[in-house]
């Protein structure tokens, strides 16, 4: 008896065993079924991820290009900027040293009581004098109109002519 009980023991074992291994055959294959079922969504996922870096890159091209193009044009409407705030500040400086000059031909002009010259003409006074024969010969009549400019640069020349005073004066309130 010790035979058949020994031999039905090892037995009954083997055949617990199987049923183990096959049990856990039986889960193994189920979790090999939802890893090939998630294989099959993750080849999707990383054909849609794929897909997606490829728009990516195409769209980062065209946004590089772009931002090219734009700073290549900022970069000329800045140049022309400066350009136009160079002419803009030489036109100031020539505009203030013109407004400094006629300004001073008002104040003389005013402080000899006569009224103030047109800007466009400030010669007409003198050439006026100088074809009527006021007391001016005709040779200082061309030097006078030599001498004088449009800017008013005349007050220079009556200095040198006797008038001393008004472009002191003239000088002096400028």
């Amino acid at each position: 008896m010790s035979g058949f009980s020994l031999g039905f023991i090892f037995e009954a074992i083997v055949a617990i065993l199987l049923v183990v291994t096959i049990s856990y055959c039986l889960i193994v294959n189920k979790k090999l079924e939802s890893l090939r079922s998630d294989k099959s969504d993750l080849r999707a996922i990383i054909r849609d991820l794929y897909g997606a870096t490829g728009h990516a890159e195409q769209a980062f091209g065209t946004l590089r290009n772009t931002t090219d193009a734009v700073e290549q044009t900022l970069g000329e409407q800045i140049a022309k900027a400066q350009n136009v705030e160079k002419s803009l500040a030489a036109d100031l400086q020539r505009a203030e040293a013109l407004l400094s000059k006629l300004s001073v031909i008002a104040r003389a002009d005013a402080s000899r009581g006569a009224p103030a010259r047109p800007t466009a003409t400030p010669n007409t006074s003198n050439r006026a004098a100088a074809n009527k024969g006021v007391g001016a010969s005709a040779e200082h009549g061309k030097r006078t109109k030599l001498r004088h400019s449009e800017m008013g640069l005349g007050l220079l020349n009556n200095a040198q002519h006797g008038n001393d005073t008004s472009v002191a004066r003239a000088k002096k309130v400028a």
